[in-house]
């Protein structure tokens, strides 16, 4: 049973590659941010005269500089992630610990995971604040800190962001894929699902999907 279960959730992975990345349910509303301070006024002048006016005050929820968006306006196309080579390497020890030949399991492992260099997928964030994809996807994002919020309908999801130059980098939490799997696999016990992912997961900490510019 146990050796079932994950052949369904490593099929499940393979389902997975090449994302953008999953779609999980929309989170809550953040509460606003506090308002600014007033600036001060200026110290009077000679004669009377009403000194420079102190700096404005920030407005609730302000971004910082940089923060807006602009540098990931266009479109990106996706090189890799971060986590498939170790989602392999854990799934070959874990056949060979259940008594499978190296080889074999080699072979199993190269088998299933044969697509994960399949054909690019690209993503195009438009300045209107709509984005589309390879996958003939749309949506809507907007930039909220270090985040990014895509949305599509009444579902958005959040991931962190980081931009180098011609790179992207999107960043998810673990616990996303759990989801994703776990509803893939839902007809199995959820205990054989999350031991599954321990196994398949072991040594990730996020999920991260590199794009190149263009």
């Amino acid at each position: 049973m146990r050796y079932a279960v994950m052949i369904a959730v490593m099929l499940a992975v393979v389902g997975c590659e090449g994302k953008v990345g999953p779609a999980g349910p929309a989170g809550p509303m953040g509460d606003p941010g506090p308002a600014g301070p007033k600036g001060d006024k200026g110290d009077p002048g000679p004669k009377g005269d009403t000194g420079p006016a102190g700096p404005p005050g920030e407005s609730a929820g302000q971004t910082e500089p940089g923060d807006s968006g602009e540098q990931i306006i266009g479109r990106w196309t996706y090189t890799s992630n971060n986590f498939a080579v170790r989602i392999t390497e854990n799934t070959r020890a874990y056949l060979v610990a259940q008594g499978v030949a190296d080889s074999t399991a080699e072979e199993i492992v190269s088998t299933m995971f044969e697509d994960l260099d399949g054909p690019a997928t690209w993503v195009k964030f438009n300045v209107d604040g709509t984005y589309t994809d390879s996958d003939n996807g749309s949506g809507t994002w907007r930039i909220s800190g270090q985040e990014i919020i895509m949305t599509v309908g009444a579902v958005s999801v959040t991931s962190g962001f980081k931009v180098s130059g011609d790179e992207l980098t999107l960043i998810y939490p673990v616990s996303i894929l759990r989801l994703v799997l776990a509803s893939i696999t839902a007809e199995t016990p959820d205990d054989s699902v999350e031991e599954a992912l321990d196994v398949l997961l072991e040594g990730i900490d996020d999920l991260r999907f590199m794009f190149k510019r263009g």
